[in-house]
């Protein structure tokens, strides 16, 4: 349970984050920076699988480094599916199948950096 804060938390609040500004009508993230919308759906769903990995890294039985990147890959492709259904049903957006497999693409690309690094550094402290 002492790892709830540490490792857990961060992954909640930020699936709670990408919610919550999946609700408005207009992101403001989009249109303040002018970011292409593909490229932002791959760093935002990168970062989930990062805390996701993360995440279930901690617990015993996923230390297997194929285990949480697999869990990470499920929970990206199950949050980017449920946040388009989401976003179609808000006054203004809709969804877009390249949306998800942006987001697939960013999460696998991002748990597997995480997971490459992760075994760099333990290797190097050795």
């Amino acid at each position: 349970m002492r790892s709830f804060p540490r490792y857990w938390l961060p992954l909640l609040a930020y699936v709670a984050t990408i919610f919550f500004l999946s609700s408005f009508s207009r992101v403001p993230i989009l249109s303040s920076l002018g970011i292409w919308d593909k490229l932002l759906h791959f760093i935002e769903y990168a970062l989930l699988a990062t805390l996701t990995v993360r995440a279930f890294s901690s617990i015993s039985w996923s230390r297997r480094r194929w285990c949480a990147w697999l869990i990470g890959l499920f929970v990206v492709a199950l949050m980017g599916a449920l946040d388009e259904i989401f976003q179609s049903t808000i006054p203004g957006r809709s969804s877009d199948i390249l949306d998800f497999l942006a987001d697939v693409l960013g999460g696998a690309t991002g748990g597997g950096t995480y997971l490459l690094l992760k075994w760099f550094i333990t290797r190097r402290k050795k």
